[in-house]
């Protein structure tokens, strides 16, 4: 019971400190954006020139790429 309550104070505080940086990457990514509606699909994410999954883990540091179209 103590490790689940260490690993829960653990991600709290993760997302207590990331938040932040968090809403100010997408206020970025927004601000790149076309004001009109994209069709899905039409919008990916690329690292290192490759098209990321849907689920992918990126490391501290790592820069990514919006591509449109």
């Amino acid at each position: 019971m103590a490790l689940a309550k260490y690993h829960e104070e653990i991600r709290e505080r993760w997302i207590t400190n990331t938040s932040d940086q968090y809403e100010a990457a997408l206020a970025e990514l927004f601000h790149f954006l076309p004001r009109r509606a994209l069709p899905a699909g039409e919008v990916h994410l690329l690292r290192n020139g490759r098209r990321m999954e849907d689920v992918e883990i990126c490391d501290i540091g790592d820069k990514l790429e919006v591509s449109i179209g």
